[in-house]
């Protein structure tokens, strides 16, 4: 960090500092490791909670809108004020990581541009539901602040480690409690013939949305047993991606099974991963179509959804 960007930092703390009163014993936990450390746990609880924790109802817009919070809401706000005194630091490797600050800008302008159109079709009273319109202006804000904490808190590698495995435990909790509500379901069947997971609290028809992130989960995996020097570490990334799979299967979501073939197609381009590509495409296939869980039955029904 060069003397100028020292100065910038050492400005903008003692503005925010001076600007919400800080004590000094507080002002140096902010701007230690250990504000760091807690930021970064409770991303991790963020990443954990915006999909395994429930909803809570605080009111209701419409009778097609109510207005919920999540823990998730709240782990957020918490990291922002535990990374408080990192938020502001400049990152000095941003130019060597390649166009982070671009994207800030452009979600901000993305941000300031739907204000304006909320306020404008408010003004023009061509807006029927502003308090709607303003919720959804909010959710983008949070998606915003979701990427610019992220960018800041988790930079290093050892974080980008940290976070993996916090990945890697969130899909085996999903696929974990995917089990349990085959084998135990939590009501009759709403969808024609097929008892859709993940569309029950503490989810909300999120058959099609947990579908789609079990893929990217074993998307990023994938790449872990294609890697796989030793025979040990292949054969245990292979096991995890069968365990994922059987839950993926009983989403009976149609988009995240192509979805999932279209993954292991950029794969098998990789020309050294070839061969392990064939055998995890067949050994899935041999899965899904051997035993009893309905695959074939489920995209033989394509050509009625068409």
């Amino acid at each position: 960090m060069n003397d100028a960007q020292a100065f910038g930092q050492s400005l903008s703390l003692r503005a925010l500092w001076k600007v919400f009163g800080l004590s000094p014993r507080l002002r140096e936990f902010l701007n230690g490791p250990a504000a760091l450390k807690a930021a970064q746990w409770l991303l991790a609880l963020l990443v954990l909670g915006c999909v395994l924790t429930p909803r809570i109802q605080v009111g209701i817009l419409s009778s097609f809108y109510r207005v919920d919070v999540r823990l998730d809401d709240l782990f957020l706000f918490a990291a922002l004020l535990a990374g408080t005194g990192w938020l502001v630091k400049p990152i000095v490797f941003r130019e060597a990581a390649g166009g982070a600050p671009s994207c800030e800008k452009a979600l901000l302008l993305f941000l300031a541009a739907c204000l304006i159109s909320v306020l404008s079709g408010l003004s023009f009273r061509t807006v029927d539901k502003p308090l709607v319109s303003f919720f959804y202006v909010l959710k983008w804000t949070e998606y915003f602040l979701v990427f610019a904490v992220t960018w800041r808190i988790a930079f290093w590698a050892p974080d980008r480690r940290f976070f993996t495995g916090v990945f890697f435990a969130l899909g085996i909790l999903l696929a974990a409690y995917g089990y349990w509500e085959h084998f135990f379901p939590a009501g009759p069947s709403v969808y024609p013939n097929y008892y859709r997971l993940f569309e029950r609290p503490p989810f909300h028809g999120d058959a099609n949305h947990v579908g789609g992130l079990l893929v990217l989960w074993m998307g990023v995996f994938t790449g872990f047993f294609l890697k796989s020097e030793k025979r040990g570490a292949a054969m245990g990334w292979l096991a995890s991606l069968a365990f994922a799979f059987f839950p993926l299967v009983w989403t009976y979501s149609r988009k995240s099974y192509f979805a999932l073939a279209g993954a292991l197609i950029v794969a098998f381009l990789v020309p050294a991963s070839r061969r392990r590509v064939l055998f995890l495409a067949a050994f899935l296939v041999v899965l899904g179509l051997a035993l009893p869980t309905r695959l074939g039955e489920r995209l033989a029904d394509l050509g009625d959804a068409f």
